[in-house]
């Protein structure tokens, strides 16, 4: 539901973010598909790494790939704060 889900990049010198906030009333499990300009611009390498997520302080396993989904579930009126290192 692109008009209750919002997610964006931010990249550092070596981690990378990925926002994922839902403005809805119910707990969504979002597909993320990361194109693949996006790697090319942000210099991102195609590999399997751990995430954090800086909110809930889980980590959960992440498979970064060329217009592939990266999943992840989201909280009513929740967010998720993936923090990547090394990539």
């Amino acid at each position: 539901d692109s008009n209750r889900i919002y997610t964006f990049l931010r990249r550092g010198d070596k981690d990378l973010i990925l926002v994922v906030a839902n403005f809805d009333d119910c707990h969504k499990d979002v597909s993320i598909k990361i194109p693949a300009h996006a790697f090319e611009f942000l210099n991102i390498g195609e590999k399997t790494t751990d995430a954090a997520d800086l909110l809930s302080g889980k980590t959960v396993a992440v498979e970064l790939k060329k217009d592939c989904c990266i999943e992840v579930g989201v909280a009513a009126r929740g967010a998720a704060v993936l923090k990547l290192t090394n990539v």
